[in-house]
């Protein structure tokens, strides 16, 4: 009897998870920043970019209209040490 309950509680939880390709435009702001070595920015905004693009979040084949488009915004407000940054992420999306 557990175990019919156990699988009827699993069931009824279980739900289908679907996921889509990504659109995705990213930003990194650094209106704070006093650093001469800007490209670091740059480099993290393209890398950002291509892993959101690039990504097959599915198996799925879907063509580039029907991705969903998204835009993230970082502002990157204090570089606490080389490798560290502190800040905000704004993300938006739609279908």
């Amino acid at each position: 009897m557990k175990k019919i309950l156990l699988f009827l509680i699993l069931g009824l939880f279980a739900q289908d998870v679907f996921s889509q390709e990504l659109r995705c435009r990213v930003t990194v702001l650094t209106p704070q920043i006093q650093s001469s070595d800007k490209q670091i920015y740059q480099t993290l905004q393209t890398q950002i970019t291509e892993f959101m693009n690039n990504t097959k979040w599915t198996d799925d084949k879907f063509l580039n209209q029907e991705r969903i488009e998204c835009s993230i915004q970082i502002t990157i407000e204090e570089r606490t040490s080389s490798d560290r940054f502190r800040g905000k992420i704004q993300l938006q999306s739609s279908r």
